[in-house]
């Protein structure tokens, strides 16, 4: 009877253990075999028959070599088969096997717990027959059967609710997904589901000990352990929770960092850009202004000619009036920061995409405008970069490439529009705020958005995005008021 209740509840805890090992995996790795509709629970059945399989050929006992060896085998078949089943690089496979191995171990020593401190209903159950409350030795026997079974089942229970409860704060606490995985940065996160691995089979060697050929547990020799284990175990649970939280929180500051790194470099030459452009720009009006009226007066003399000998004079003038309105700046939106980033933008894309067409007549800027240039400059730059970018992917689809610039000011929230053209796919990052670069260096681009949002939070705004067939418009809102300096 107890032998075949101890089989059940192993088949329920190893097929607990291979469903949420494949839930596990599924949310980090994608299946090498993704074509068939049941290839995430691959893993599952591998595990499960492989558990099964260890525990009916390879009886250990109390055997330490034994116990050690199946214990290394065991691990050795998880990776195995997550080597084979999924295409994900190698770091990955590494650290999701052994964190969910250690995550396992110890939700087992946990709630193995319970089934110690349960032990104590068996001498009360004795106490009551000797002291005549159980009137009967089969009844005694029934009552015995019954808190077996019942604290199988709490073990059960508890191992379930804490394996599962562990993982699904792993899969929280890591949000990037995506990112891969250094060598230096894999021995870090590493680290703490190792020792958590090693301290359970440490624990496991030492909970059952042989005297006088007589099986003696650890914590009936040393009762201070029933809260010395449980401490042990979830500190060891918690550094590899928080080790997780700490290499993510590292991956968002390093982005930040690269982020602003990037974003300073790039503010730096369109500051010094604009600055040159301005004083180019406010030299040209001066000397277009001047040549307008020698022009003038040349197509005058030219015009007194009652010959008419001076033709090629006139066309000669005619041209060199149409190149001085060629000297205007392609765009007139209110600000001459604007214009000139436009400007630039647009011969920029114009080189690799000639039939680029850029639409800025509902573009306007107020005057009382309170959003400094830099601010300014952010926000549009990297708001025609991806814009282009996207086109730039498009053309290999044909179709017509356009970008759209508009804005509105309502009440004191001054709102810009930009839609562009793009080839309907969107990749979304791992947190799915924002699209995701297609470029290959990630590390280094698809900060455009990110840097967008960080400008227009500083005037209390917000930035939202949508796709509709093959058009993506990104709204951004600003409070039309200066910062105030600390």
């Amino acid at each position: 009877m107890y032998d075949l209740l101890g089989f059940l509840t192993e088949i329920l805890l190893v097929m607990c253990q291979g469903y949420y090992l494949q839930w596990f995996y599924g949310k980090f790795m994608e299946s090498r075999f993704v074509r068939y509709k049941r290839s995430r629970f691959l893993i599952m059945i591998i595990w499960i028959v492989a558990r099964l399989a260890l525990s009916y050929f390879w009886k250990t006992g109390y055997d330490t070599v034994e116990m050690e060896g199946k214990w290394i085998v065991t691990m050795a078949v998880l990776l195995l088969a997550t080597f084979w089943l999924y295409k994900t690089d190698r770091k990955r496979k590494w650290y999701f096997s052994v964190t969910f191995f250690a995550v396992s171990e110890i939700s087992f020593l946990m709630a193995h717990m319970m089934l110690e401190l349960g032990q104590v209903i068996f001498p009360f159950l004795s106490w009551c027959l000797m002291e005549g409350h159980i009137s009967s030795v089969d009844i005694f026997m029934t009552l015995t059967q019954i808190s077996v079974s019942f604290l199988q089942l709490l073990l059960l229970t508890v191992y379930v609710f804490l394996l599962r409860s562990g993982l699904r704060s792993i899969v929280r606490a890591y949000r990037e997904k995506e990112y891969e995985i250094h060598r230096t940065e894999l021995a870090f996160i590493l680290t703490p589901g190792l020792a958590g691995i090693l301290i359970c089979n440490l624990l496991r060697l030492l909970m059952i000990t042989v005297e006088d050929k007589i099986p003696t547990t650890l914590y009936e020799k040393y009762p201070g352990m029933l809260l010395l284990v449980p401490a042990i175990l979830v500190l060891s649970f918690l550094s590899i929770r928080y080790g997780v939280k700490v290499y993510q929180d590292m991956i968002i500051l390093n982005r930040e960092k690269s982020s602003r790194i990037i974003l300073e470099r790039q503010m730096g030459n369109i500051q010094e850009h604009i600055g040159e452009m301005e004083r180019v720009y406010t030299n040209m009006r001066s000397i277009r202004h001047d040549m307008k009226n020698h022009l003038a007066v040349l197509t005058r003399l030219a015009d007194q000619d009652s010959k008419g000998e001076n033709t090629e004079i006139k066309e000669y003038l005619a041209e060199v009036e149409q190149t001085m309105e060629e000297l205007e700046l392609r765009f007139h939106t209110g600000s001459t920061v604007a214009d000139t980033i436009l400007t630039m933008k647009y011969h920029e894309a114009v080189r690799q995409l000639p039939d680029l067409e850029i639409e800025t007549e509902q573009l306007v800027f107020p005057k009382e405008l309170q959003i400094p240039n830099y601010d300014l400059a952010v926000i549009l730059c990297n708001a025609i970069d991806n814009a282009t970018e996207a086109c730039f992917r498009q053309k290999d689809q044909g179709g017509r490439s356009w970008i759209k610039l508009s804005s509105m000011v309502r009440g004191k929230m001054f709102i810009m529009e930009i839609s562009n053209s793009f080839d309907g796919q969107l990749r979304m990052g791992s947190h799915g705020e924002f699209p995701q670069t297609e470029k290959e260096d990630r590390e280094a681009h698809g900060m455009g958005l990110y840097n967008i949002k960080n400008a227009v939070q500083k005037y209390d705004g917000a930035v939202d995005w949508m796709a509709e067939d093959q058009t993506f418009i990104l709204t951004v809102m600003v409070k039309n008021e200066r910062k105030c300096e600390e």
